[in-house]
């Protein structure tokens, strides 16, 4: 094959990407709707649908997404507000695509279950995925050096939505920016990466399982992530662990209303909170996964989420091992980047997102998407910036 045809094949036409891209989601969106609420109930798509939230006291979050589909319904039909949400969780991506040179492994995205269901529909998932790849794309205009001041307002915005709506999870976006700066200007940059990340980790396991303390002394309801993990899930709900995890002698000591946590003792709390931390490691790798194996094995429909959740948590490390492999520079700063900046960040996300996905497979997997993009985008930008490399150096990168 000649290299004009090698490369036609791995660059194909971004008309042809970009079409695909919006039939995959258009399809996505019907496939959700008609085929998948038979089987696992959007109650919260179909809520945002019939604008049921203005009812209720809800978060600031919860109102701005039903402020967006209801402002959709008004101006269309409420049917058309999942189609919206779905074609906007792809717009970051379609705009790198329209810019930047890309190959046609970026179609893999549209192979993975969980974020073409929960992106398609109406919710937080469609917004905050669609804003996070903003931040990426900007993360790797900064690596390239080809920032413009126009960006600025755009990943300030973005940073905000993504802080509204799921604010545990922007910890690990500052970290990607810190490094890109940090190796930059600093020559001797590892002992500062190194002890800023050794301070970051420490202070994210501090609020992760001493967050109450903060909450007491600051007399909020904000820090206290491992207790908001345990209460946000429904404890009677068919996918819950509550019992499988050894949960379920606690009910007597607790107050619920409709599977609910609505009130519980101090001294309940601190036995809780001593179970809550045997289960962290479990939480820490089956927060990506997703479902248990003996769960997969009762739930036969549930093996395309395993298999999935197996290959997003692989996708670093294979991707790590395909960077040894080809002997890339380790002084190269796409090399660097990935390995100071994305896998750090990688587990930073595992970390907090830990306990509010050891509960329930389903929310394990709803809630990793927005920010699994980490696992595998972020990964394919640093390909494609190794691809264009012109120097001799790292002329040994080859697809």
């Amino acid at each position: 094959m000649s290299n004009q045809d090698y490369n036609y094949c791995m660059y194909i036409s971004k008309t042809y990407i970009i079409f695909i891209f919006i039939f995959a989601k258009l399809l996505a969106t019907a496939f959700s709707l008609h085929i998948v609420d038979q089987f696992t109930p959007l109650v919260d798509a179909k809520l945002y649908q019939s604008e049921e939230f203005f009812k209720q006291n809800i978060t600031i979050r919860t109102y701005l997404i039903q402020l967006i589909a209801s402002g959709i319904n008004s101006l269309t039909s409420p049917i058309i507000s999942h189609y919206f949400f779905s074609l906007t969780s792809i717009l970051g991506i379609l705009w790198y695509i329209k810019y930047n040179k890309v190959t046609w492994h970026i179609l893999f995205i549209l192979l993975l279950p969980t974020s073409m269901i929960w992106t398609s529909i109406i919710g937080k998932e469609a917004i905050f995925y669609f804003f996070f790849s903003i931040i990426l794309i900007c993360w790797n205009f900064y690596l390239n050096d080809c920032w413009k001041k126009s960006y600025w307002c755009i990943l300030i915005l973005a940073c905000l939505v993504c802080l509204v709506l799921r604010p545990h999870y922007t910890v690990p976006i500052f970290w990607l920016f810190w490094v890109v700066f940090i190796i930059k200007y600093l020559k001797n940059f590892k002992p500062v990466l190194f002890c800023t990340f050794f301070s970051v980790l420490i202070i994210c396991l501090f609020v992760i399982f001493f967050g109450r303390y903060v909450d007491n002394y600051l007399s909020i309801n904000f820090f206290d992530l491992r207790w908001r993990a345990f209460t946000a899930i429904d404890f009677d709900a068919r996918a819950s662990r509550y019992y499988d995890l050894g949960f379920g002698n606690f009910k007597n000591v607790i107050e619920t209303s409709h599977g609910k946590i609505v009130n519980v003792s101090k001294e309940a709390y601190q036995l809780i909170s001593q179970k809550l931390n045997s289960i962290f490691i479990i939480g820490f790798f089956f927060g990506i996964i997703g479902p248990f194996i003996d769960e997969t094995l009762k739930r036969p429909e549930l093996l395309p989420f395993f298999v999935e959740g197996i290959i997003i948590l692989s996708i670093p490390i294979m991707f790590f091992i395909y960077l040894k492999y080809k002997q890339i520079n380790n002084q190269n700063i796409f090399y660097l980047n990935y390995i100071y900046g994305v896998l750090p960040a990688i587990i930073l996300f595992m970390i907090i997102h830990s306990f509010f996905g050891v509960f329930n497979p389903g929310t394990a997997i709803r809630w990793r998407i927005n920010f699994e993009l980490i696992f595998y985008f972020a990964p394919y930008l640093i390909y494609l910036n190794l691809k264009e490399l012109k120097n001799d150096r790292n002329s040994t990168f080859s697809s």
